[in-house]
């Protein structure tokens, strides 16, 4: 944007410069027409002998004024190439700042959509991110909840493994309140540590399944043990005492410890995986939500760069209708340094007429270089009929008092019709005027200047009557009034 008004500026000052150049170009075209030629020196003293006596033949004079000639119009020339290379110099500027802005203007062209494609990219890559987490955080709840699910078969798979437990566990404190107390008979037996006491219910089924229970591998049967038992006194029932030899029978409590004891440590465990899972799902809930907020940020960001935009669009258009109106500009300068490289033409032409009449008319008036006698024998208040006149300032005599001229006076012309009363309009309105009426393709005004001595009166030389009469028929009806 920089760029495009500092370009913007370079070329209101180069329209400002060419302006005044142009009206340079104008004051010092009117001023070389309102200037008379002065006076030059010829070169016709010796400066090598000034003691010497110096003699002016005619032919030498003529062999000095056609060297000047040659000059001068070899100075003019070169002026007016200096000018085509001066125009020609600031038309290759202006193409090139043309092309230099348009550079500019395709690389800020570039460089936002590069702009809007990197944050298309970072808006997709955040919602992306987005996405992702709020999958991982529906995963994670999934989790959560299968755990949970699992947890709450574990503990009704629990409770149904626990009631016979509890069951038993009851039994066995039924049976140890109804037991009788420990004795030292049952310390000697070995009973005591057993858990039975020395007495008990001596019913046969009872026995049977404690000796079941108990799984006493390696003994005899149960009716050998019976009968052994039948044949020792002592013992209610006619049943002695426990044998001794018996290992001691584990008690309901002991018994069930161990399931109890995995079943709480599992219990731990998902507790603690619960108590995990909760604290990471609170956490990616915290990351979420900063997320959330980001993504807020990042939104509000966009739309403000987007307004950003917005203005930056809205200010590229006004710049480029002001470039546009600065291209109008610079165009009708060119429009207007045409046409003053067409009056330079035009200038150019008029000096070659001027020095081919006066070439036509020295070659005319030229006569045999005269002697010495008859420039001596000259009376001293007449000059030789052959012999032209030196003016007593030097200056070239004029060549064309014998020309007719169409005047035109254009001092009282509005100031927006300057353009159509300028001597390159009216050669071209008479030229065009003059060749559809009389049917000559190739008819061309003698001269068109402009007065030396009044700068509003436009002069075009004519070459006879008719053409003077011609001329002046198609002024007065096509050019502007006043």
């Amino acid at each position: 944007m920089e760029e495009i008004i500092r370009a913007c500026r370079k070329l209101a000052v180069r329209n400002d410069i060419l302006q005044h150049e142009v009206i340079g170009l104008r004051a010092a075209l009117v001023g070389e027409k309102k200037k008379r030629k002065r006076g030059k020196g010829m070169g016709l003293f010796d400066k090598e002998r000034p003691g010497e006596a110096q003699f002016f033949t005619p032919s030498k004079v003529a062999i000095v004024r056609q060297r000047a000639e040659e000059i001068e119009i070899e100075s003019q020339l070169q002026k007016s190439l200096a000018e085509e290379r001066k125009v020609q110099q600031a038309q290759d500027k202006e193409e090139k700042a043309r092309a230099k802005a348009e550079k500019a203007r395709e690389r800020e062209a570039k460089k936002q959509a590069k702009i809007a494609e990197r944050e298309h990219a970072a808006k997709q890559k955040e919602e992306r991110k987005a996405e992702r987490l709020i999958s991982k955080q529906i995963q994670l709840e999934k989790k959560a909840q299968l755990a949970a699910e699992r947890e709450a078969q574990r503990k009704r798979g629990g409770e149904d493994l626990g009631k016979p437990a509890v069951k038993r566990r009851k039994i066995a404190t039924q049976e140890q309140a109804k037991a009788p107390k420990k004795s030292d008979s049952n310390r000697e037996t070995g009973l005591g540590e057993s858990g039975y006491g020395s007495k008990f219910v001596c019913s046969r089924s009872w026995i049977r399944s404690q000796w079941v229970k108990s799984g006493w591998a390696g003994f005899e049967s149960f009716e050998d043990r019976a009968q052994k038992w039948s044949s020792t006194a002592g013992g209610p029932c006619g049943l002695p005492n426990i044998v001794p030899e018996l290992p001691p029978f584990p008690t309901a409590r002991e018994s069930v410890s161990p399931e109890r004891g995995e079943r709480s440590t599992k219990l731990d465990d998902l507790a603690r995986l619960i108590a995990s899972l909760t604290e990471t799902i609170a956490q990616q809930s915290s990351i979420i939500a900063n997320q959330n907020s980001i993504t807020e940020s990042i939104r509000t960001d966009l739309a403000a760069i987007k307004a950003e935009q917005q203005y930056l669009k809205s200010q590229n258009a006004e710049l480029q209708e002001v470039i546009g109106q600065q291209q109008d500009t610079i165009n009708d300068l060119h429009e207007r340094l045409k046409d003053t490289q067409v009056e330079l033409k035009q200038v150019h032409d008029q000096l070659d007429a001027i020095t081919r009449n006066q070439t036509i008319n020295g070659t005319a008036n030229s006569n045999p270089s005269p002697s010495y006698a008859d420039v001596a024998r000259t009376p001293p208040n007449s000059s030789p009929s052959n012999v032209r006149s030196l003016l007593s300032n030097g200056t070239t005599p004029s060549t064309m008092t014998n020309t007719l001229y169409c005047t035109i006076d254009v001092s009282r012309v509005a100031s927006e019709d300057t353009d159509k009363v300028s001597a390159g309009a009216i050669r071209t309105t008479v030229e065009k005027e003059i060749r559809d009426t009389n049917e000559q393709t190739n008819w061309r005004c003698q001269a068109v200047t402009m007065d030396p001595r009044n700068p509003h009166r436009v002069r075009i030389a004519c070459r006879d009557e008719d053409e003077h009469k011609a001329v002046k028929r198609v002024v007065e009806a096509n050019l502007v009034r006043n």
